[in-house]
């Protein structure tokens, strides 16, 4: 059975997948588990430079581009058109180096939310573990105010209402209890699982543990906000590999239009400019 499906299947079969039941995990099976899932945390990911973002900014064919429209503006003394060129260039880096930095942010904040401890139930005795140490299969016990320690489905519940926004962005607190959902369900209409790095608002709830670390819902979260300075997704390579080409078909166009017009004996700044302004409006 698919874990990421956990919803969508009779908690029964849930428990069998995970050879637990509502006593909580035995001895036996913790220590096997901690080597198979490892830690419920989430991985370190490497933080880039401020440095580092900002000259990411300038590394792309259309700064280049308006670059070199700059210099010709320069030499040319055409200072306006420098001037509105330069601003242009400034606005697009500040824009993405904004928007990556906010990404940097988000990510190293997702490492804050994990408790210290939480509240399980193994061998069917409460006790308090570190919360680092949860397996799939444990059950643990919430209440009004805690942190959700791992992706876990609900069990039994009283008035239950949990704070969803870091994960949907929705701030109001959504219901929750027991049931089972349908199998296209999206993440926030499955009423009866609670994720972690959420926060119950009201009520309790006991629920077991279907993924931990890296594998929640918030761990994918991580993953994908750091491999976004790595690599480019399909769709902006793709746009990426389409600007290229567009930039050279606009060279060479402007490039014919330079050659025909010094051939035609025009004014060699009017031809420049003539050339360059097809690559300003790109």
């Amino acid at each position: 059975m698919d874990l990421n499906q956990a919803f969508a299947r009779p908690i029964d079969d849930v428990f069998n997948e995970l050879d637990s039941s509502e006593k909580g995990l035995d001895s036996k099976g913790i220590k096997s588990r901690k080597k198979q899932y490892g830690k419920n945390v989430l991985e370190e990911q490497d933080k880039r430079s401020l440095l580092s973002i900002l000259l990411s900014q300038f590394t792309n064919p259309v700064v280049y581009l308006l670059l070199a429209a700059v210099v010709v503006s320069f030499i040319f003394s055409d200072f306006p058109e420098a001037i509105a060129i330069i601003i242009v260039i400034i606005l697009n880096a500040a824009i993405g180096f904004w928007m990556e930095y906010k990404a940097q942010v988000s990510m190293q904040a997702l490492k804050k939310i994990d408790p210290l401890t939480v509240k399980v139930r193994r061998n069917d005795k409460k006790q308090s573990i570190k919360a680092k140490d949860l397996v799939p299969g444990d059950v643990i016990i919430l209440e009004a105010g805690n942190i959700v320690p791992a992706d876990a489905r609900i069990i039994s519940s009283i008035d239950c209402k949990a704070d969803e926004s870091p994960l949907t962005g929705e701030s109001v607190p959504v219901e929750k209890g027991p049931g089972q959902m349908e199998q296209d369900a999206q993440l926030p209409d499955r009423s009866n699982m609670l994720y972690k790095g959420t926060a119950l608002v009201t009520g309790k709830a006991d629920a077991l543990v279907t993924a931990t670390g890296m594998n929640t819902e918030i761990g994918n979260i991580s993953r994908m906000v750091s491999d976004a300075g790595d690599k480019e997704v399909p769709l902006n390579r793709k746009l990426s590999r389409l600007a290229n080409r567009l930039i050279y078909i606009i060279l060479g166009l402007s490039a014919l239009f330079f050659v025909f017009g010094w051939m035609a004996g025009k004014e060699l700044y009017l031809m420049l400019q003539t050339a360059i302004a097809p690559e300003l409006a790109g």
